[in-house]
Order: structure tokens, then sequence, then C-alpha cells
């Protein structure tokens, strides 16, 4: 066999192994949903904090952003900014083929594994406050939700990302004793990653509410409920990773709409009338998935073009 014949058999080869390895990528997702509902504050002796018991100052400011990116697409984002809670901050984004979820359903409908998903490309992040924890400021109770998913489906190669934050502040004064922060929460964590040996696959989700007291610019209290959950693949492992976090504890059934509520409840130190204080509230989810060729993927595509071009050196010689 000439030297031709043997860079031409090269090339054939390299060429028909990468496109048997592009068949079946791995596909990935992420989700992460979290609900508040019936936000209060309270006092001490457990009635809800009034805008009367500051006595003097109490301002209220909020703001939201959300962005996504799906590989193939241009990324897309919002942002919202209020003063008032009575009016609703509403924000929806979504990239791909978002047709199986609802916007503001949160923990009503969750894109799962469960339900056959990743079948589909789409980043979606999806955002809702409205109402006051303090009486006399309109709605009184609040409810806010906060969703990311993202998916990359079996027959792609690329990323998707979704990341949402909601913010709240209020500033206040003359105000003395502690507060009680109280509020529901559910909350749903799924990571999901489908093996085809020779992918580098990986989920991440994770959701973060954070509480920060603050006075004269220094932190005086704090308090964060959080969770991550992640999955990866290895291109030889050869089994699919699955992982499901809900009520704060790992779960096996997957796709859980209408998760279970868990009542907390959060006390600041001691407060007195005599400083200004901020008091600011973070909400956070984020979707992450990405499906990466290994670098035999990338190897032989390397010796097929290169076989290629030899030939056809060859053959213009």
């Amino acid at each position: 066999m000439n030297t031709k014949q043997i860079i031409k058999k090269s090339a054939l080869a390299g060429a028909i192994l990468i496109g048997t390895s592009s068949v079946a990528q791995a596909g990935a997702l992420a989700s992460s949903v979290v609900e508040l509902e019936d936000l209060f504050f309270s006092k001490e002796d457990g009635t809800t904090l009034n805008t009367n018991d500051f006595k003097s100052s109490l301002t209220y400011s909020s703001h939201s952003d959300t962005s996504v990116f799906l590989t193939g697409y241009a990324a897309a984002s919002s942002t919202s900014n209020s003063s008032d809670p009575t009016i609703a901050m509403d924000l929806y984004d979504c990239i791909g083929d978002c047709s199986l979820y609802s916007d503001n359903e949160f923990t009503s409908n969750i894109l799962s594994s469960a339900d056959g998903v990743p079948f589909t490309n789409y980043s979606i992040a999806d955002q809702y406050e409205l109402g006051s924890p303090i009486e006399g400021m309109g709605l009184t109770g609040a409810n806010l939700g906060n969703a990311s998913q993202a998916a990359v489906n079996p027959d792609a190669v690329g990323s998707s990302t979704s990341n949402n934050v909601l913010g709240a502040t209020w500033e206040f004064s003359n105000y003395s004793g502690i507060i009680n922060i109280d509020f529901n929460l559910s909350y749903y964590l799924e990571t999901y990653v489908s093996i085809d040996g020779l992918a580098s696959t990986n989920a991440h989700a994770s959701y973060e509410v954070s509480w920060d007291l603050y006075h004269a610019g220094q932190r005086i209290w704090t308090s964060a409920l959080e969770q991550t959950l992640v999955s990866q693949s290895p291109w030889h492992n050869g089994t699919a990773h699955t992982g499901c976090i809900i009520g704060m504890t790992p779960c096996t059934t997957m796709g859980v709409d209408n998760p279970e509520t868990i009542a907390i409840n959060l006390v600041t130190g001691p407060l007195s009338a005599e400083f200004v204080y901020t008091l600011s509230a973070t909400v956070q989810t984020t979707a992450d998935v990405q499906a990466v060729p290994e670098p035999t993927t990338l190897a032989l595509l390397g010796i097929a073009l290169l076989g290629f071009g030899a030939a056809r050196k060859r053959r213009t010689a």
C-alpha cells in the first residue's frame, strides 16, 4: 500500500470515528426553583410590624435581574426596580424551546428528567414579587418566586446558563427590639447528566436566600439558606448522574411538583432606636449545563483533517 492510500484510509477512518461519536452526545439538565410565601416581619410579641413602629423614617426599594444564555442564540436579560410593593415585579426570559414551561408557575411547573427532559435546548429565567412584610405598605405579606432552568439535549454540544437575582432593602430608624422574619419556603433542585462515553458534561443547580442587617456600613447580622447540587460525567464513566433536593434533604423521586413547604423563622439581634439600619434580602437561583467534546474527539478530528489535507496536497502536486 503506497503512502497516498495510507493517508486516504487514515482520513476516512478518522472521519468515520468522528461521525459515529457525534451521534450520541450527552444531554444535561439543571433546575433550581424557589418560592417564598407569606413573608412577614414581626416584633418580639409576634405582632406584625407596622409602619408606625418605626416612628420616623422607613424606605423600601427592590431590584431584580435575570440573564439567560444558550449556545447558538443571543443572550437575553431583563432588569426591574421598584419602591412600591403594591406593584408586582415580574420578569421572564427564555431562549430556545420553552414550550414545556409556564410563566410564574414556579414549583407547579418543574422541568425534570422524570418527564423525559432534556430532549430540547432551553434556558429559562422566571421571577415574580408582590407585597410587603410590613403592614401599612400596601398588600401585607410578601410572596415571590424565582426559577432558573437550563438544558442541552442529547444531540447537542454546548452550554446553557440561567442566573436570577432578586433583592429588597428596607432602611429604617427609631425602632427598638428584635425583628422576627417569618416565611414559608418551597424549593426544588435537580441536576441530570446522561453519558455517551465521548463527551465531558456537567450540570449545576443552586439557590440562596440570604438576609443581612447593616448599621453604619457594617454588617451586624446575617443569615443564609442555601443548597448546591452538581452532576458530572467524565467520558469514560458510562453511567448517568442524577440528583434532586427538596425540603433540605436529597430525594429519590425526580420531578416533584409542589414540593413540601418549610416554615422558616429568623431572629435578628436587638436593635436600638438611636441608630439607622438597613435590612436587605437576596434570593438567587442558578442553573448551568455544559457539554464539551473530549480531547480524544478533538484529536480524531485533527487526524481526519490532516489526512484529508495531505491527500489533497498530493493530488495537486
